[in-house]
């Protein structure tokens, strides 16, 4: 009687082809995987070289750190010229500042202000998302008159405070400023970047 050889301890070549093809696979997947990694670390790279070229990264820790700096000063006048009071401000005038504006800032001294530059005169509408202070919004022509205040805007809102006129600049104060040093529609401002 002849035994049948059973091919337990060999491969048949359907089986090979099989494994084969899975290693394929699963090196193609694993290299694709790595490839993606490294795309994304160099386009991150990239990125954070862009940022950190134009200044804004920069900007952005510096906001963050809840650092305020002064780049200017302002003044207050009456419709007589008389000086109200005087406050240090930090300007923002590019669209990446005027974005974050006042944003994740716990305090502000009396006399510190932010100071928004536009490019155009016309209405303009702030909102107080990721704002922790209470503020005063002072909304300015490019004649320099004071066309409205929105006073004690309300913290972490969406709420819209619009200008009732058109306006080139605006300054952001804690609440309560306007009262306290009697600033009203008409009044003036001077100022000077440092």
């Amino acid at each position: 009687m002849t035994k049948k050889k059973t091919g337990s301890g060999k491969r048949t070549a359907s089986q090979s082809t099989v494994q084969k093809r899975i290693i394929i696979t699963y090196s193609t997947l694993a290299f694709t995987v790595i490839a993606v990694i490294i795309l994304v670390v160099l386009f991150y790279e990239g990125e954070q070289k862009d940022l950190a070229g134009t200044g804004y990264e920069k900007d952005i820790a510096r906001r963050l750190g809840l650092d305020f700096e002064k780049e200017g000063e302002l003044i207050f006048t009456d419709k007589n010229g008389d000086t109200l009071v005087s406050i240090d401000i930090e300007i923002a005038d590019d669209d990446a500042e005027r974005r974050i504006g006042m944003m994740f800032r716990e305090d502000m001294e009396e006399e510190q202000g932010m100071f928004f530059i536009f490019p155009a005169e016309e209405i303009r509408s702030f909102w107080m998302r990721n704002t922790y202070l209470p503020l005063d919004m002072i909304f300015i022509n490019r004649d320099n008159d004071i066309v409205t205040i929105r006073k004690n805007t309300v913290p972490l809102t969406e709420n819209s405070y619009f200008s009732t006129g058109p306006a080139i600049y605006v300054i952001e104060v804690n609440a309560g400023f306007a009262d306290r040093h009697g600033v009203r529609v008409g009044d003036r401002i001077s100022w000077q970047r440092l």
